[in-house]
């Protein structure tokens, strides 16, 4: 299988800033099995940015424009998720990724952790209840350090998704405090006036926390839009176009017979 492997990349290797090294991986039971890791030179992520229309983040100005290569100086660097999509995409030009695994010649493909997460889990712990406080009352830019770590790091899809879930456990603090208050009356009026608990959950207040809760969900779905609006400004993120593709182990071909018209 390490043979066959090789010959795959074979191709790939001709890039000159590609590298990989080999560790054996002894499983029981399993013969051949070892870990392949490939290395990508900076200069030929440069050139595959410049070859798939990447565009990069200047550093004079907050603009996206597609990277150059012999203007390398005035982009700023590639954040992680781009490196690994440019590192995957260029794997998959060379070789047939799903159809080794198919055969078992490989059993998964991944890209590696760096240092940054662990600088990512520091930014988290330091700041995370001054960002929900900043959620809460504004001001959360100045303390959107660890979202913008996650988005560099697994791309903004997944910073959106943390952002968001910074708000709503924020905002929910109010309704809680509401709902706590309302119980604890509810107790306290059944236990004084020795009303059956039927009833004394049962009350006019339970109304007026419905009637509470439809505008603070309207004000939840506004105020994220605003939110929203001001995290993808900052992400350069207004023009966003979704270029995910689907794997191919999720596709489906649908086999209809022509004579019964039906599946099979």
């Amino acid at each position: 299988m390490v043979n066959i492997l090789k010959t795959e990349i074979d191709s790939l290797l001709r890039d000159k800033g590609v590298y990989y090294s080999i560790f054996e991986k002894k499983i029981p039971d399993e013969k051949g099995t070892c870990v392949m890791v490939l290395y990508f030179d900076d200069n030929l992520i440069d050139l595959y940015a410049e070859i798939n229309h990447v565009k990069a983040r200047l550093k004079s100005q907050p603009i996206l424009t597609e990277f150059r290569c012999y203007a390398s100086d005035f982009f700023e660097t590639f954040n992680s998720r781009q490196v690994q999509s440019l590192m995957l995409n260029s794997i998959s030009d060379h070789m047939d990724i799903g159809y080794m695994e198919k055969e078992h010649v490989i059993s998964d493909h991944f890209p590696c952790h760096n240092s940054v997460r662990d600088t990512l889990d520091d930014s988290w712990h330091e700041h995370k209840y001054k960002l929900v406080w900043g959620f809460l009352v504004g001001g959360f830019s100045t303390e959107m350090q660890p979202l913008n770590f996650i988005a560099d790091y697994y791309g903004e899809k997944y910073g959106f998704y943390f952002a968001w879930l910074v708000h709503y456990t924020g905002q929910l603090i109010l309704p809680s405090i509401i709902g706590v208050g309302i119980l604890i009356a509810q107790v306290v009026f059944m236990i004084r006036d020795e009303i059956p608990a039927g009833e004394a959950f049962n009350t006019t207040l339970n109304i007026w926390y419905a009637i509470f809760l439809t505008f603070w969900m309207t004000f939840l779905v506004e105020s994220w839009k605003r939110k929203e609006a001001v995290i993808a400004h900052k992400w350069l993120m207004r023009d966003f176009a979704d270029s995910t593709t689907e794997r191919q182990q999720f596709r489906y071909n649908l086999d209809i017979d022509v004579d019964t018209k039906k599946q099979w």
